[in-house]
């Protein structure tokens, strides 16, 4: 379960990384390699994120005159780059653990209002725990009475 939800987190951030990379690209930022490699090492570590490389290219946009240009990457990267976290990371956790996303999802969220910023890592594995811990006692009860 642990290798499972740290192996996610890897696969998003360098998904996410790759995304923002994509729009660094498209959008003709100087340097899109750099950028794109720092954006994948940002979006590994919970709580920083992509949004800590793209925003301060979409203010440099801004800061240039490229009012549209900067809109429009930042709307790229908001919608595209930061949603892709909410759902894969659920989704890849979920196939791997055999754990319904939807659970993964709610123990993403009430780990993190719980214990902050570990708790998006320790929520899902305390609330798949308990979930195997109350499906083996189901399992031993329904033994003992077959017995």
């Amino acid at each position: 379960m642990t290798n499972s939800i740290v192996y996610g987190w890897v696969v998003v951030g360098i998904i996410q990384g790759l995304l923002a990379g994509l729009g660094f690209f498209i959008f003709g930022v100087e340097n899109p390699l750099v950028l794109t490699f720092l954006a994948i090492l940002f979006s590994i570590i919970p709580f920083l994120g992509p949004f800590f490389i793209y925003m301060p290219v979409g203010i440099y946009f801004f800061t240039q005159g490229h009012v549209f240009i900067g809109v429009t990457f930042l709307l790229y990267n908001l919608l595209m780059v930061s949603t892709v976290d909410n759902f894969l990371r659920s989704y890849i956790i979920a196939r791997k653990t055999n754990v319904h996303s939807a659970i993964i999802l709610i123990g993403m969220i009430g780990g993190f209002f719980t214990f902050g910023v570990i708790g998006l890592l320790v929520g899902p594995l305390l609330l798949a725990y308990i979930l195997i811990l109350i499906e083996s006692f189901k399992d031993k009860s329904i033994y003992a009475l077959f017995s």
